[in-house]
Formats: structure tokens, C-alpha cells, sequence
């Protein structure tokens, strides 16, 4: 379907428009739920983020990412097309995993990812020294998700990439200050999301988000996690 990562040549070879557009085939998740804040990540930013997390700071190829909340797993899949050395994906919403997971067998990309079903409260994995990005809940149903997620993303990680909303980037900053973690905010862009809940009445609407990296000490290893 498209150019592999060969390790030498790829960053010419493959776009970033080329690889937005492959994710804008990956599928919306087909029944957001509200108290979930499930909401499809628009497939320009995911393709930003990434571009961004292996081209600035080489965070991506050759190493094992994680995607948390990961919906159908747009992030999770441009990862590895940016040479990922693993994925794993986890959502509590299995149809959306079920679509993530046709995807990446369509892709040939299904023996280089795991689809995890669990609570992000629960989280099933044991890893050091992996790539977290995420498009997390932006806690405005679920009071406290976004810091939660963030949190839980930290504890499996040694880099993070997380998508906020940019009025509340500031006490998403103040808690990452309190873990004295090297933060910095690598994007502050909108996204345009369509009217996929029953009470959007707009066609259109409009979300200021901020993007951080957080980067902790560590050393490259590998991971395990109990089903």
C-alpha cells in the first residue's frame, strides 16, 4: 500500500501529506460514546504528531510505541509506518478495535501490533522505555481523565506525546511540573470536529488543542502485558 521504512532514504521518500492521507483511510470510530469522550483524531494532526515526534526529536523509528485510548488506532498505525519497531494499542472500546484491527491486517502490518480491550485504570502492560502517543480524553465529561491518562502514559513511558485541549494546558502543565519531568509543548493548532454526538448542533466545531512531550530517563527495553 505504500513506501516501508528501509532505515536510510525513507524521511525523502515518504511525505507527510502522503501520510496523512493513509491515515484518512483508518475509520472513525463508529459510535462515539459521550461519557467516553471518544472522538476520532483528525488524520492531519495525527499526521503532524508524528511527523513531528520522528523528524524533531526521533522518537518513532526502531523503537516500541504505545497508543493509549487509541480509538481505531490512527496514531498507532502511522507509527508504524514511520518504522515503528512495535505497536500496542489499547481502547476499552472493542468494535473500535475490531476496525483498528481489519486495517492493520488489510496493511500487512498486523504481526508488528497488539490490540489491548482494557480499562485505562487497569492498564495490562509492563514496559520500559517506549513512545506514548496519545489522544486522550479531554476530561471535560470525565473530570480528571486527561491528567489520568497523561499519568498513565508516564508510567509506561519514557517519552510522551498527548493532545490537550489548550484551555487547560496550563494545569496539565502544573501537574507535569510536580513530577519534575522534562515537559515542553511541541504544537498549538485547531482541529474541526464534525458533529458526531447527539447534542452537536453545529456542523462544524472549533478546538483549540496543545500537543506535549514529556521525556523521562531510561533506557531502551522491551515489554510485556497480561491479557
Amino acid at each position: 500500500m505504500w513506501r516501508q521504512y528501509s532505515g536510510s532514504g525513507f524521511k525523502s521518500a515518504l511525505r507527510k501529506r502522503e501520510l496523512e492521507l493513509i491515515l484518512e483511510r483508518v475509520p472513525e470510530i463508529p459510535r462515539p460514546r459521550v461519557e467516553l469522550e471518544q472522538y476520532t483524531i483528525d488524520s492531519r494532526l495525527a499526521a503532524t504528531i508524528l511527523w513531528i515526534a520522528e523528524f524533531s526529536y526521533s522518537d518513532i523509528y526502531d523503537r516500541l510505541v504505545l497508543d493509549l485510548g487509541c480509538g481505531t488506532a490512527r496514531l498507532l498505525i502511522g507509527a508504524l509506518i514511520l518504522g515503528a519497531r512495535y505497536g500496542v494499542g489499547v481502547d476499552i472500546d472493542r468494535t473500535s478495535l475490531d476496525l483498528a484491527r481489519d486495517f492493520l491486517a488489510d496493511s500487512n502490518l498486523y504481526t508488528k501490533a497488539d490490540l489491548i480491550c482494557a480499562d485505562i485504570e487497569h492498564l495490562p502492560i509492563r514496559v520500559s522505555n517506549a513512545t506514548t502517543v496519545q489522544n486522550p480524553p479531554f476530561g471535560v465529561h470525565r473530570k480528571g481523565y486527561d491528567v489520568l491518562f497523561l499519568r498513565m502514559a508516564i508510567e509506561v513511558s519514557n517519552v510522551v506525546y498527548s493532545v490537550h485541549k489548550k484551555s487547560s494546558i496550563d494545569y496539565v502543565l502544573k501537574e507535569l511540573e510536580e513530577m519534575d519531568l522534562s515537559t515542553k509543548i511541541v504544537l498549538v493548532d485547531k482541529v474541526m470536529l464534525p458533529p458526531r454526538m447527539p447534542f452537536h448542533i453545529k456542523r462544524m466545531h472549533e478546538v483549540e488543542i496543545a500537543v506535549v512531550r514529556v521525556e523521562k530517563e531510561g533506557e531502551y527495553g522491551g515489554y510485556s502485558y497480561t491479557r
